[in-house]
């Protein structure tokens, strides 16, 4: 801001983008032509990193690293000087944030859970084919005994019946007798 004599001449930006000049006041009577000095933008660290400055905004970008990265203050009124300090705290909300990733996420205890139990199914899913093979061994065995027992039954029921017949045909020869 610059004064001169009852006028005052303020810039509406903030920064290295704020600037004040006085020109073109050769045929003005008690006014000359100045150049302002060009504003500064704010300087300062958000959580021990240097950021940067925008006009009236500290920010640390994106990629600057650390838990603070992407974080903007804006820095309002006052005399150019110290401010005070910022420090950044992580929240609830990234605290939330980092616990359902670390859940979630592509290692996660999810992603592990999922991938034992898969394993697990896989292994059950194996373990019956190989069952399915003894039960089938298993009952090709058992009809082919019951065939067996079903061939030497029909056998001694046939023997019995000859037998029956053959004493049935004695019988008759003792009465007689």
């Amino acid at each position: 801001m610059t004064q001169t004599d009852g006028l005052t001449f303020t810039s509406n930006r903030f920064g290295s983008d704020s600037n004040v000049s006085l020109t073109g006041l050769s045929n003005v009577t008690g006014l000359a032509s100045a150049t302002g000095n060009a504003g500064q933008d704010v300087e300062g660290t958000i959580n021990g990193q240097a950021a940067q400055g925008d006009g009236q905004v500290l920010f640390l970008a994106n990629n600057a690293g650390g838990d603070a990265a992407g974080l903007q203050v804006r820095i309002t009124g006052g005399e150019v000087g110290n401010r005070g300090s910022v420090n950044f705290i992580e929240g609830v909300s990234e605290r939330a944030v980092d616990a359902i990733t670390s859940i979630l996420g592509a290692n996660g205890a999810l992603s592990s859970r999922t991938d034992a139990l898969n394993r697990d199914l896989e292994r059950i899913q194996e373990d019956r084919v190989k069952l399915d093979l003894r039960i089938e061994s298993y009952q090709s065995r058992l009809v082919s005994q019951f065939s067996a027992a079903d061939s030497l039954i029909a056998q001694l029921n046939s023997t019995r019946d000859y037998v029956t017949q053959q004493l049935a045909a004695l019988a008759p020869n003792r009465q007689s007798d």
